[in-house]
């Protein structure tokens, strides 16, 4: 398989899918962006965003990324890709050997590969800690999608000497999504920049009209799984329909 290695940030690399020359590739602005996820104790920080595509075949490549793992606060990253071509197939286990940001980082895995539902489908998750003075309990995740053309995967890492509870983390993974915002806020706040795709609500797709569905879904099953209150559910399917 061919490689491409396409520089995403001083310290981020990924080196999967085919290979294009790196001219192909132009960076757009923020608010082209298309994944993110919902991460405690971070809503007030601006993530750090870099996104490049290459138009001649599809190719995107977005890195959302908050803090970093040696400070007193949380710190996560979140990276959407696409290319032409099938990416080689890496599970969440293999993410913190993946990420150039953990290449200086003592960490350890824990128990075993388990799946969390989220609007883009079943995601593998993995928990794990960093084996350092700020001793951070961390979850690493992952989901390749249509043939291994497309993934998403990342991490986050809650505060030092903190427990990463169960219903957290899941309330973190079944928020990752592609419209561009939070699917999930965890305070009352307005959301991220929205994509230049879902700007537009007079004339849906049938894409977009599915991800709706999807949306909806979700927030129902984290209303019957108890993981927000009945008000947060009215508020999040309302802003789900674009309801005032």
């Amino acid at each position: 398989m061919r490689t491409v290695i396409i520089t995403i940030f001083a310290v981020i690399i990924f080196s999967d899918g085919l290979a294009y020359a790196q001219s192909e590739w132009r960076k757009v602005p923020a608010s082209y962006r298309k994944v993110n996820m919902s991460v405690p104790n971070l809503e007030d920080k601006n993530p750090r965003i870099t996104i490049q595509v290459a138009d001649s075949f599809g190719g995107r490549a977005e890195w959302v990324c908050w803090g970093k793992f040696r400070s007193l606060d949380p710190n996560a990253c979140i990276s959407y890709q696409v290319t032409g071509n099938s990416f080689e197939y890496k599970s969440a286990r293999d993410i913190n050997g993946w990420a150039k940001s953990f290449k200086k980082i003592p960490y350890s895995q824990k128990g075993e590969l388990f799946d969390i539902n989220s609007a883009i489908g079943d995601i593998e998750v993995l928990r794990g800690k960093t084996e350092d003075n700020f001793d951070k309990e961390c979850i690493t995740f992952n989901k390749m999608m249509n043939g291994n053309s497309e993934l998403v995967r990342g991490w986050y890492c809650a505060k030092p000497h903190t427990n990463l509870r169960e219903a957290e983390l899941k309330k973190i993974v079944s928020s990752i999504n592609l419209n561009g915002g939070p699917l999930i806020q965890w305070r009352s706040r307005s959301g991220s920049n929205p994509s230049r795709q879902t700007k537009n609500k007079s004339t849906p797709s049938a894409q977009s009209t599915k991800s709706l569905s999807d949306q909806l879904k979700t927030a129902k099953d984290l209303f019957n799984q108890k993981l927000i209150t009945e008000i947060e559910y009215d508020a999040l399917r309302k802003k789900i329909l674009g309801i005032n």
